[in-house]
């Protein structure tokens, strides 16, 4: 009986700091599903403070992809640009990134995530596109940031690969 009991307040005590806890940035997981998790959503706003505490203070953003010329192209911001361009369409249009597969190499306090995503406008209807997010994170203060994140769409002449684990 003893043990029960026991067991029972480990299984409560644990409870109530994961609780406490829901956004446990030591772990590089922990990161990207709530990277994912906070711009997903039906139309509405989107908990914009939790968004910009994923990333560095020094972070930026950016995507590649093909301009109408045929040149590649890279587009860069930070986060608050994203913020600032985004949040108003989140408002009046649903929005469901999810990630189909992820790869992730860790050295010390470096980090890089390859991760798969589709997106649609409603949760479960058609698939609007697919692409990778290229994510590096560093671990400062006891927990990963993201100190970058560049994405690139799929198209007709750059097909999702599967990736390499």
């Amino acid at each position: 009986m003893k043990h029960l009991i026991w067991i029972f307040l480990l299984v409560v005590v644990t409870k109530i700091d994961a609780q406490e806890k829901p956004n446990d940035f030591s772990k590089i997981d922990n990161v990207i599903n709530v990277l994912y998790g906070v711009i997903s959503g039906p139309a509405g706003d989107r908990n914009w403070v939790l968004f910009k505490s994923l990333f560095h203070e020094k972070a930026i953003m950016g995507t590649t992809g093909t301009n109408k010329e045929g040149i590649k192209i890279f587009n860069h911001f930070t986060p608050d640009d994203y913020v600032q361009r985004n949040g108003p369409a989140f408002k009046t249009r649903g929005f469901f990134e999810e990630e189909i597969e992820r790869v992730t190499n860790q050295f010390g306090g470096v980090a890089q995530v390859f991760t798969s995503y589709q997106y649609r406008f409603e949760k479960g209807g058609e698939i609007q596109k697919r692409g990778i997010n290229c994510v590096q994170l560093a671990f400062e203060k006891d927990r990963w940031f993201i100190t970058q994140i560049i994405w690139e769409g799929e198209s007709a002449n750059n097909m999702l690969p599967k990736l390499k684990k």
